[in-house]
């Protein structure tokens, strides 16, 4: 995980009470990840200095009371950053029993460049460019972006079932 979606992390793992003051202008008062603070133990006071600054130029962390709060942004990056280890861990679970095939124009290639990334967050791996194999079954989520992008019908999907496996 990057120190940055760490730092995040330790943002919303802080206790209930203080999790609005976490972190002073340098170094977190109270976290509760015993595993963050060796790593923040490691790391020198002017690295996180500037991490903290580059956070707060890209809209993730605000200056608040001689401490660091969580933007929109921030806890919209750690949702994303929490869904990417979550489907990480899916990954090495679930079996491989799906196909996903897809033919996608040229003029989209901006959609196409979105499900190729969907499907690498999701565990798949490429047989061929538009040809796809993992973890089924596929989130709710991801098939709802797939129609709300309008490629329900560029899109195939195709579950094998142990029976069908040689």
């Amino acid at each position: 995980m990057a120190i940055i979606d760490e730092i995040l992390d330790a943002f919303f793992n802080a206790k209930r009470n203080l999790a609005k003051k976490a972190f002073g202008p340098l170094k977190p008062k109270v976290i509760s990840s015993r595993e963050f603070q060796a790593r923040l133990s490691q790391i020198k006071e002017s690295t996180l200095r500037a991490t903290l600054h580059r956070m707060e130029r890209r809209g993730l962390v605000k200056r608040s009371h001689g401490g660091w709060l969580p933007t929109r942004s921030g806890s919209a990056r750690h949702q994303k950053a929490l869904r990417r280890q979550e489907l990480r861990q899916r990954r090495h679970v679930e079996p491989v029993n799906m196909m996903v095939i897809f033919d996608i124009p040229e003029l989209e290639r901006g959609k196409r460049r979105w499900l190729r990334q969907e499907l690498r967050n999701l565990g798949f791996f490429p047989i061929q460019l538009s040809v796809w194999h993992g973890p089924a079954p596929l989130p709710e989520e991801f098939i709802k972006d797939v129609i709300d992008k309008d490629l329900k019908e560029q899109v195939k999907f195709y579950k094998a079932v142990p029976e069908d496996l040689i």
